[in-house]
Parts: C-alpha cells; structure tokens; sequence
C-alpha cells in the first residue's frame, strides 16, 4: 500500500534526534470589517487586546465626559443617548469580552459622542 499525501493546514517540522514534532497552524487571517483601513488597524486585535482596552477606556470615557460637558447636560433624553453605548462598552472592557463585539460597541458609542458633540456645538 503506497502512502498517501494529504494536503491540509498544518505544517509539521522534526528536530534532529530528539524526535520532538513542531507543528504549525497556518489560519487564513479573516477580515474584521471588509474596511480596507479599519482591517489595518484591527489587523491583529486578539494579539493587541491590553493596548486596545486601554485606548478604548481612555476614548471612549473623555468622548462621553466632552460630549455631556459640551450640552447633554440639559436633556435627560441626550444623556440617555451617551450613557447606553457608552456603559454597554465600559462594561464590555470590565467583562473581557470578545474583541469584535467590544470594537463595534465601542466604535458605535463613539459615534454617537462625536454625533452629540456635534449637535450641541451647532444649536
């Protein structure tokens, strides 16, 4: 019976005489928003997950803390609109959550900060 070859995504390595088999996984990298530069700066984001719940913390609490300073203040219903993405993302970061969620909620609340800053600043 004649071996057979198959192909497969792993690559298998011995070293010298131990008999000591390295194997290494080849995973196709899958995109993480079909956004050529968001993908780029997401590219590897389980690697970079402390420094990105760092600069997550930091965003999205001054964007909130700018965006209720600069007039949500006044309106309970504006205020209401900052503090439930906002919180939904802090507690996302406390609970070490998935990465992609944790982005998308964050990026999400961010938007509307720079939404509400915006508003407040023109009217």
């Amino acid at each position: 019976m004649a071996h057979s070859k198959s192909i497969s995504d792993t690559n298998e390595q011995t070293l010298g005489a131990s008999g000591i088999t390295l194997t290494e996984s080849k995973k196709k990298k899958e995109a993480f928003s079909g956004i050529k530069w968001l993908d780029n700066i997401f590219e590897d984001y389980e690697f970079n997950r402390y420094g990105i719940y760092a600069v997550l913390l930091l965003v999205v609490g001054c964007m909130a803390g700018i965006a209720v300073g600069v007039g949500a203040m006044s309106s309970s219903l504006q205020i209401s609109l900052l503090v439930i993405p906002t919180m939904a993302s802090l507690v996302m970061i406390l609970a070490v959550a998935p990465m992609r969620p944790l982005i998308w909620v964050s990026l999400f609340a961010i938007l509307v900060d720079i939404i509400m800053i915006v508003y407040n600043l023109l009217v």
